[in-house]
């Protein structure tokens, strides 16, 4: 396991404070995997699956989630933030909310 810089680690447990820990489902021993855990408007819960890379905040992270498209988030080098990844995460998890709402209907009423 090859350390990064104290600064990579500051400011992710700076970040993961500030989203707060209830969301983090799992993370690596090398904390550069982040399984965050987020609800949507109507309390479902969605995982967004993060890869940090060694140079974060300068370069993207990439993210994976099960969605009907892929989740490309915008980031801006070295200004975004976890907290920017979520939210635009929760932007595109609203535009399925009816997609949700038949699969939540469809596993009520199913036999």
């Amino acid at each position: 396991m090859k350390l990064l810089p104290s600064s990579y680690y500051s400011r992710l447990m700076e970040e993961l404070n500030e989203i707060g820990w209830h969301q983090v489902q799992a993370i690596n021993n090398e904390f550069s995997q982040i399984c965050l855990v987020v609800c949507d408007s109507h309390k479902r819960n969605h995982q967004l699956e993060v890869t940090l890379p060694a140079d974060y905040p300068t370069s993207s992270p990439t993210c994976r989630a099960s969605l009907p498209v892929p989740f490309l988030p915008k980031w801006i080098a070295g200004q975004s933030m976890l907290t920017d990844l979520i939210s635009q995460f929760q932007a595109q998890l609203q535009s399925f909310q009816s997609i949700w709402k038949v699969l939540d209907d469809f596993d009520e009423n199913a036999v």
